[in-house]
């Protein structure tokens, strides 16, 4: 082999290498966006928020607009049996025990003394009149014109909360997927006006990890083709805007090919390019969308810190989507409280705190997660937020954010 060919092969494998890192470290990156503005789309939100007018709120007031309150609803009515048993959206209850009256009657003390920005619906089956009377009883909690965003798992088959009488039964989203298109889309303009309808405004949904089967998620994969992903969560997110609901795509960066139950495990992802395609090619389109992280480690990078909690695996989501409101998994899943070599889990507000910092708006949290754990929660946020100023300059974007989203989605 001469000279020239072996300079040539040694150029090849540095460019191959340096292609490689830019990808799985920067895999947002658009090399052939010359400006953010191309990146990003040119779908703006309005201005933010002075920051005169959020530092009119104390550290507290601004903390509890960061976390989602879960309210369990109590009355249940079924229309048809479960459709499967596949394992739960981690924000899923793990039984169908309902609480008790004075359990939702703290809720809504808890709800009417904090004004947390999001509420997220719990149950099963749940009916139009229960839900309706639930959301009403919420928004009633708040002075007039300040009420909350309402937010509900609504993916189809076994993780949708209103799937009760008067609700359309939605079939799993696999199925979904493979369904003819103009039954598809009219099923999802029915469900999308039902929950406008109750005043639902957010829903998290649709799952666009890529997979043919998946150990855990199941039936609630799309397809195997990140191209079928794309374009049926392209128009779910349509259908869904339309009627001023904000589909929140989960869960990133990628769970497809994870094997274990990551409300009770931790577990690493190995990513594949078409893992980054599908949130790349969406967020493009709909910079202005909602984004759930998951408590999943990254094989070869981010191995011992779920990339939830982890400033770099959620960096470029941040920094490329900025627009985009990311919430978190369930924070009371075993897989965030996670620490290498640790003999016990990390505690609530510590996961809290590391999601804030790592480039997560909105927490959220479990059903099982009652209103004095929260407090908890708020309370450790607002101690650690009075003396770390970068904790305070997440929650100040994030809260500046989360309120213009707020004015889009309630005109």
């Amino acid at each position: 082999m001469n000279r020239s060919t072996l300079i040539f092969i040694i150029f090849l494998g540095l460019l191959a290498s340096l292609l490689g890192y830019n990808y799985f470290f920067h895999p947002f990156a658009d090399r052939s966006a010359t400006d953010r503005s191309q990146i990003i789309g040119t779908n703006e939100l309005a201005p933010s928020p002075s920051p005169e007018l959020l530092m009119q709120l104390t550290a507290r007031e601004q903390i509890v607009q960061l976390v989602a309150f879960p309210y369990l609803i109590s009355a249940i009515e079924s229309i048809q049996p479960a459709e499967s048993t596949q394992p739960a959206e981690s924000t899923q209850s793990a039984d169908s025990t309902q609480p008790a009256e004075s359990t939702q009657s703290a809720s809504l003390d808890w709800i009417k003394t904090n004004q947390p920005a999001v509420v997220v619906l719990f149950g099963e089956k749940i009916s139009t009149p229960s839900a309706l009377m639930s959301v009403n009883k919420i928004n009633s909690a708040y002075p007039e014109n300040t009420r909350p965003l309402i937010g509900v798992d609504h993916e189809g088959g076994s993780v949708q909360r209103l799937s009760g009488a008067g609700f359309t039964r939605l079939p799993n989203w696999q199925t979904l997927c493979a369904s003819s298109a103009l039954p598809r889309q009219e099923l999802l303009k029915k469900s999308a006006q039902e929950l406008a309808g109750i005043g639902v405004n957010i829903i998290f949904a649709p799952v666009i990890d890529v997979a043919s089967q998946s150990a855990v998620l199941g039936n609630r994969v799309c397809s195997a083709r990140a191209e079928t992903v794309v374009s049926r969560a392209t128009e779910l997110i349509d259908i869904f805007h339309n009627n001023q609901i904000l589909p929140v795509i989960k869960h990133f960066p990628g769970i497809g090919g994870v094997e274990v139950d990551l409300h009770h495990n931790f577990a690493t992802a190995k990513l594949v390019p078409d893992d980054i395609l599908v949130f790349k090619e969406l967020l493009a389109t709909y910079p202005n969308l909602g984004v759930m992280s998951t408590h999943v480690g990254v094989k070869g990078l981010y191995e011992d810190v779920p990339c939830s909690l982890n400033p770099d695996c959620m960096g470029d989501l941040r920094d490329f989507f900025p627009e985009a409101l990311v919430f978190s998994d369930a924070l009371d899943m075993d897989s965030a409280g996670y620490r290498k070599d640790a003999e016990e889990l990390i505690s609530f507000s510590q996961r809290a705190i590391n999601a804030l910092l790592a480039g997560n708006d909105v927490l959220i949290f479990g059903p099982k997660v009652t209103p004095a754990e929260i407090e908890e929660i708020v309370a450790e946020l607002v101690r650690v937020y009075e003396v770390n100023p970068q904790l305070q300059d997440r929650v100040q974007s994030s809260l500046a954010k989360l309120w213009l989203y707020k004015k889009s989605l309630q005109p």
